[in-house]
């Protein structure tokens, strides 16, 4: 088994905002411009979404308007715990799962994010994991995290 990845940072607002700027201001925060189905394209994404419900869609909106999905909402417990599967780039039977969690803290927030289930994209997956733990600074230990100080 490929151990997970956690992420662990604090952010000054409470857990209800924090949770708010992760799924429903996504597009305003993620970088675009590197880290999107459209950046491997060699173009920039004019959006993400997150549909805020069990079931609901991840995708990036491509600059010709083509709605490129990421994955699938699997929990939404606003202002504890959000969860979707990632299948960026492959079928969506080669999943990964991404669980985020929002705990108060005498400081704001302790937002935890897990990505895991890396065996299931089979060979090549302790690559894609590596890749991905470098990616996740930028995308949330950075751009996030900087979201939630504004």
């Amino acid at each position: 088994m490929i151990e997970p990845i956690i992420k662990t940072i604090t952010v000054t607002c409470a857990p209800d905002k924090a949770f708010g700027i992760f799924t429903k201001d996504i597009g305003k925060w993620w970088p675009l411009a590197t880290h999107s189905i459209s950046s491997g394209n060699g173009a920039v994404a004019t959006n993400v979404t997150i549909e805020g419900i069990v079931g609901g869609s991840i995708y990036e909106t491509a600059p010709d308007g083509t709605r490129l999905d990421w994955g699938k909402v699997t929990t939404f417990d606003q202002g504890k715990t959000f969860a979707m599967t990632w299948h960026l780039n492959n079928p969506p039977s080669l999943g990964t799962l991404i669980t985020v969690t929002f705990k108060p803290h005498a400081d704001g927030t302790a937002v935890i994010l897990q990505h895991d289930n890396w065996d299931a994209l089979g060979e090549g997956a302790t690559e894609k994991r590596n890749q991905y733990n470098s990616g996740w600074i930028e995308v949330f230990e950075t751009s996030y995290a900087a979201a939630c100080q504004k």
